[in-house]
């Protein structure tokens, strides 16, 4: 099936299908049709990138009112809507989990609380390297036999009333004395030439999908790109100076040979069936460009309920900002695995048991100390280029066909702060609400702080 962008008309196709990321839905003849679930079209470049700062600049939209017009057209909307009534019950819950991945899991486990969550499907059932595991025979059996207090929906965010949760038609406020952000991380695009191109994805869905692909190349400085790399049989490009393998990524690398490149830039372009990356050393074709630079913490939700976050310059990623056992003092609440940035499924999991486990907590440290997420909790901070740099090209925001340039031109300017970056390029403002492009933007301009997070949310 395909589907083009609104501003560019460029043939685009989910990298991720996280629960409101880009084009994960389309709107085909007034009905909402799942991208995630249809075959896609090959690789296509196509489509003119006209800078939407340069329509303000000419004023052509004052002097030709029609290309708004035309571009309202191109909007991922329903030709009509149909009212949903929704029932609205108050519940005692002391304990709240939202998230289901494997910390999530975990400290479920550990508590007579309820988790929320819209996706169940964590990475260790997914990676052919874990899903046979004890760890993930403990994930089945917990999903199994803790159901009844597992509601699968959306975590809304933080009302005056309370905390406001949506399961089907049923919404539901709730005002537990601890929450535990079990969110997870996610992988964003790396800037570069065609990195909106169908078939450059996140390991994720990769993962979900992998079986249709063949040849691949991943993009990544992160153990992760490392693990993907083994089960694809490809090799790893990143960043040149940018490497954030923790000891044990280091030794899977030497231990399978994995191939591991530096790269100065990297371009991509649609050919044929097949994507033609070329890059500084050498170049290739490939089914598919799976890319895990970082594992970005889902920080919107936590930002929502009053929880403090920051830049982490050593990686390029913002954190919750948390104690060693998961502890964020400005909210009261707690976040476990890759909420605060853990990447290796076994820490993740005994990160949701440090809320309750103070033993749990120095096996944690003692585990983190073989990462990069160690200088964190020292507060040995250095700064190192962000790991979703490839070149100076491509879209930084996909879902309004804001380019690399656009965000350069008013950085050039003195907008390097996120909010200030939305306001002058409209980056943020598309169907993800700023849950992929506002971190890409902050990570490459180092802002101190994202946009605004309001609710209502959808978090997983």
């Amino acid at each position: 099936m395909e589907v083009r962008s609104k501003r560019h008309g460029r043939v685009r196709v989910p990298f991720d299908c996280e629960k409101g990321m880009p084009h994960t839905e389309a709107i085909v003849k007034g009905i909402r049709v799942d991208m995630c679930g249809e075959d896609w079209p090959r690789p296509k470049d196509t489509g003119l990138k006209i800078s939407g700062l340069l329509l303000h600049k000419l004023k052509l939209v004052r002097y030709t009112p029609w290309l708004l017009q035309e571009i309202s057209t191109r909007l991922n909307i329903p030709s009509s809507y149909t009212a949903e009534d929704y029932t609205l019950d108050k519940m005692n819950v002391d304990t709240l989990i939202v998230g289901g991945g494997t910390s999530g899991i975990f400290a479920l486990r550990r508590t007579k609380g309820l988790l929320i969550a819209n996706d169940l499907e964590t990475d260790v059932l997914l990676d052919p390297m874990t899903e046979t595991s004890d760890l993930a025979n403990t994930v089945k059996q917990t999903l199994k036999s803790e159901s009844s207090r597992i509601l699968k929906g959306d975590f809304l965010g933080k009302f005056s009333e309370g905390y406001l949760l949506r399961v089907e038609r049923r919404l539901i406020l709730v005002n537990p004395s601890k929450i535990i952000f079990a969110t997870g991380g996610r992988y964003l695009p790396p800037i570069f030439e065609g990195n909106d191109l169908p078939h450059v994805i996140s390991r994720r869905l990769y993962l979900r999908r992998r079986k249709r692909y063949n040849k691949v190349l991943v993009l990544g400085s992160s153990d992760d790109a490392v693990r993907t790399a083994i089960v694809a049989k490809g090799k790893v490009l990143t960043p040149e100076g940018v490497k954030l393998f923790s000891r044990r990524g280091l030794e899977l690398i030497e231990e399978h040979g994995v191939e591991v490149e530096e790269v100065k830039w990297l371009r991509v372009k649609a050919k044929s069936e097949s994507l033609e990356a070329t890059w500084d050393k050498g170049q290739g074709k490939f089914d598919a460009i799976v890319f895990s630079p970082v594992k970005q913490p889902r920080v919107e939700p936590i930002a929502n309920s009053g929880c403090a976050y920051k830049f982490y310059p050593n990686m390029g990623i913002y954190l919750p900002e948390h104690d060693m056992d998961g502890y964020m003092k400005e909210c009261n609440h707690y976040v476990t695995g890759g909420g605060r940035g853990i990447w290796w499924e076994e820490l993740s999991a005994l990160s949701g048991t440090t809320p309750f486990d103070p033993e749990a907590v120095q096996q944690l440290k003692e585990g983190l100390k073989e990462t990069t997420l160690r200088q964190y909790y020292t507060n040995d901070f250095i700064t190192v280029k962000s790991p979703y740099l490839y070149g100076e090209g491509g879209y930084m925001c996909l879902c309004e066909d804001v380019t690399y340039e656009d965000i350069m031109e008013v950085v050039r300017k003195g907008y390097v702060d996120v909010e200030a970056i939305k306001r002058t390029t409209g980056l943020a403002t598309g169907m993800c609400q700023g849950k992929a492009c506002s971190y890409i933007a902050g990570s490459v301009t180092r802002s101190n702080s994202l946009i605004t997070f309001r609710s209502p949310l959808l978090t997983m």
